[in-house]
């Protein structure tokens, strides 16, 4: 009786252990559901604000080639000065081992002074020289790179700065200042004043009226679109009313998976805890037969 008797304690506890690993893990995928459409709901959300300064492809290529801070062709005159030291150093070479072979075959050792010297006072030459060509060795650091840190920080007055030795059409000027004057207003928490909020629209205008000629300006879409919704009140150009409608269609859909995934999730914790509930009492309960049974083993002992 008493091995009949453990035996169904034994079974008893295998069957709560195994509702308390299915309600876990039930709890947890239900968890994770529930996180994952909310995650849903907020990725597919187009958001209401600018936080950074999108900047066109035709702005970025002005600072390519050639430093800002330095004369023209600065690029150019830093690739020579990297190579002259290397030839100057081979030509003295060529020029001794030229009059190396030429005493060699000749017999005469001052006929092969010419050469060498030659070769070393142009080596000597080249390499006091070449210290006033500047280089970029140690700084790493190109007109790009501190025209996105400008943009990153939002410092209208320096882009404005920057924008203005280019040769990019005003309305790709337009559209990188009126985002950092919203971004760095946003950062300080403050607004735009009358006159602020009059320039950008004034910009924003000039890009959807560029935009609607046809001129071809690198905007990202979604940047475009809150500009718009911002200072005119909605999406204005093509591009934008485009973005405005696929965001809409995206952001149904988040709602709905985010409504059903929560709804799913909801009702995968109620099944989940009411396992692991029941795992807890029959666990509960295993153990306190097996407290009752300990006693009569040893007595049967």
């Amino acid at each position: 009786m008493s091995d009949e008797l453990t035996k169904s304690v034994d079974a008893l506890a295998t069957s709560g252990t195994r509702f308390r690993k299915r309600g876990t893990v039930i709890a947890i995928a239900s968890l994770a559901a529930i996180g994952a459409g909310q995650a849903a709901v907020h990725f597919l959300a187009p958001g209401l604000e600018i936080r950074g300064v999108h900047i066109p492809a035709e702005v970025l290529s002005q600072f390519a080639n050639y430093d800002d801070n330095g004369p023209p062709f600065t690029s150019a005159i830093q690739s020579l000065g990297g190579i002259l030291p290397i030839m100057a150093k081979l030509v003295a070479v060529m020029g001794v081992v030229a009059g190396g072979v030429k005493a060699m075959s000749s017999g005469d050792v001052t006929k092969a002074v010419g050469p060498v010297v030659a070769g070393l006072v142009l080596l000597g030459a080249v390499s006091m020289s070449s210290a006033f060509f500047p280089t970029d060795e140690g700084s790493g650091e190109t007109a790009r790179d501190r025209f996105s840190a400008t943009a990153d920080r939002a410092d209208v007055a320096a882009l404005r700065a920057a924008l203005e030795k280019t040769k990019v059409p005003t309305p790709a000027k337009d559209y990188v200042l009126a985002q950092a004057a919203l971004v760095s207003a946003r950062a300080k928490g403050q607004s735009l004043d009358s006159a602020g909020q009059a320039e950008v629209a004034r910009q924003v205008r000039d890009i959807d009226t560029a935009l609607q000629k046809g001129m071809g300006i690198d905007v990202d879409p979604r940047t475009l679109y809150l500009l718009e919704r911002r200072v005119l009140g909605g999406p204005k150009s093509a591009v934008a009313t485009q973005y405005g409608a696929d965001a809409a269609r995206r952001e149904t859909w988040g709602t709905n998976i985010g409504a059903g995934t929560a709804a799913a999730g909801l009702a995968g914790l109620l099944v989940g805890g009411g396992m692991l509930g029941l795992a807890a009492v029959i666990l509960r309960r295993v153990k306190r037969l097996r407290g009752l049974l300990t006693p009569s083993k040893a007595v049967s002992a």
